[in-house]
């Protein structure tokens, strides 16, 4: 039962809902509406016996175990606000035991009930309207519910339009009133079930979204977050779908060999065209000049091996992995004269960003067309536009 008195409760004067509970929040787990409650109060609290007034529903609305048998109830006549430091009672056991025991000790009880607080009505600072708990479910029924909103309504009319307007209670209304009233709630019925399918495919989409985000991490995006041979695996994934006939070097070497450049890329149209690529990863710079040199000595090997030189030189970068793809700078931004001369010799700066985005242009961008730019390009690469 919900009681509300301004001045102190009497066995005569009653009114609907409860004495106004002041609170002060601190870190103590207490079943209520705010999840950080603390109940304190100033001086020890007189518990009287009071005489449960007339319920106010309708006979219609009324029920056998709504109070039923209950002719009077017991409560606090004080009960006072009190703050309290948050951080010195945080997680203390004995200041939980009390609070319960005050909670319990000087709510409205019934003893019928097995001493279950009937409800509780906490008083927001600075709003008007309150938050109830109602501990025990007999007392969470739709009945109840109308009656906290009929008291609501008092305060937030826009919030509660069909509550405290007797004009809108069934009791009152005209026939074509009624139907009007079914339409909107049968509207209001396919709304919901309509919003319900949306929601659940919503969360259908959400699951495909988290796993194919798990499959591209895995996959295509370490061109963007990974270094080392994760990323040259991915590398040479992107160039073979971009038409080249790529080989991995280390694959193909005895641990005692000296080591060779990461890749090197043939193409079908072309047998005598073939590239030697190094693949670079790198956490906080965008790149290192060194890795010029690296692909220099690489260069001397090829030609030791075949007689000839490479047609190409590539170095592919994924720098600054650390930071957000968009607060990146492109690889080796500060060496401007080593880029150049680099590009006259051949030679040809990948950044995995750029190439991440030509694989994503496919099929706009034709395969051909991409492996074509890769070819004929030196110096910096940029992607050919849809």
């Amino acid at each position: 039962m919900l009681y509300h008195k301004q001045e102190p409760l009497s066995r005569k004067n009653f009114n609907l809902f409860i004495h106004p509970l002041r609170i002060a929040l601190a870190k103590a787990q207490l079943p209520g509406p705010f999840n950080d409650l603390l109940l304190v109060s100033e001086e020890q609290a007189q518990t009287e016996q009071f005489v449960l007034s007339e319920l106010p529903l309708a006979l219609n609305r009324r029920r056998k175990i709504d109070l039923s048998g209950l002719e009077n109830i017991r409560g606090w006549s004080n009960l006072q606000y009190m703050f309290d430091d948050v951080k010195s009672n945080g997680g203390d056991m004995a200041l939980f035991n009390k609070i319960q025991k005050e909670l319990y000790d000087y709510a409205i009880i019934s003893e019928s009930h097995a001493l279950s607080p009937l409800a509780l009505l906490y008083q927001r600072m600075a709003k008007n309207i309150n938050v109830a708990w109602l501990p025990n479910p007999i007392f969470t029924q739709p009945a109840w519910t109308e009656l906290l909103c009929l008291e609501w309504a008092q305060h937030d009319h826009e919030r509660f339009p069909n509550f405290g307007n007797w004009q809108k209670m069934p009791e009152w209304m005209t026939q074509e009133e009624e139907k009007l009233k079914s339409q909107t709630v049968a509207l209001e019925h396919e709304r919901q079930l309509y919003n319900r399918l949306v929601d659940q495919k919503l969360g259908e989409l959400d699951n495909q979204i988290n796993q194919t985000m798990l499959a591209v991490n895995q996959g295509r995006r370490r061109l963007i977050t990974s270094q080392g041979q994760e990323l040259v695996d991915e590398v040479a994934n992107v160039l073979h779908e971009f038409g080249f006939e790529v080989q991995k070097m280390d694959e193909e070497l005895a641990p005692e060999q000296t080591k060779y450049e990461d890749l090197r890329l043939t193409i079908p149209d072309d047998k005598d065209w073939e590239a030697i690529v190094e693949v670079r990863g790198y956490g906080n710079s965008g790149g290192k000049t060194d890795d010029f040199l690296r692909l220099e000595r690489f260069a001397r090997y090829y030609y030791k091996e075949k007689g000839r030189w490479q047609s190409k030189k590539i170095l592919i970068i994924n720098g600054q992995i650390e930071l957000l793809p968009n607060q990146r700078q492109e690889p080796l931004a500060a060496a401007i004269e080593e880029v150049k001369t680099f590009g006259e010799d051949d030679g040809l700066i990948i950044w995995t960003l750029d190439l991440f985005r030509a694989w994503k242009r496919l099929p706009k961008v034709d395969s051909k067309v991409l492996r074509q730019s890769i070819v004929e390009s030196t110096g910096r690469w940029e992607p050919p536009e849809p």
